[in-house]
């Protein structure tokens, strides 16, 4: 759905105005639909500066009863492997910091005309093997044009 994509990506623009995410080092933001993530996210945890920040699948919410309306609930997933990111070449900014930064930043922001403000729902740390990460879920809704 184009739609959700292109509210992935302004909320991954939107991040990357946070000067937290600026740097230096700067904290790289990726969106889950862009290239093989998984290579990305382990490309930067093992080698850059051990943190980064990733705009996770947005969801449709089951019980949104309104035909027009649309409830989308997305996460941003704050990884770092604390070894590298608190060492020399990293950003000394931890997991749970940088997670706090995604909740000011983004709680309450409008993602353009289509979208009502962002509503942070939680921040809680997540299990990852060899790391610490952080996930901060959101949600927003959106009338959707219905076909007649």
């Amino acid at each position: 759905m184009a739609l959700i994509s292109t509210l992935r990506l302004l909320i991954a623009d939107r991040l990357r105005s946070d000067t937290l995410f600026q740097g230096p080092p700067c904290v790289d933001v990726l969106v889950e639909d862009e290239g093989d993530l998984f290579a990305e996210v382990t490309k930067r945890l093992q080698s850059g500066t051990g943190l980064v920040a990733v705009v996770v699948e947005g969801n449709l919410d089951p019980n949104d009863l309104a035909p027009d309306s649309l409830t989308v609930s997305l996460a941003v997933a704050v990884l770092e492997n604390p070894t590298l990111n608190r060492g020399k070449s990293g950003t000394q900014i931890s997991a749970g910091r940088l997670a706090e930064s995604v909740w000011a930043t983004l709680d309450g922001w409008g993602p353009g005309d289509e979208w009502s403000s962002l509503s942070c729902q939680s921040m809680a740390p997540e299990p990852m093997d060899g790391g610490l990460m952080y996930r901060v879920a959101l949600q927003t809704h959106t009338v959707c044009a219905v076909a007649s």
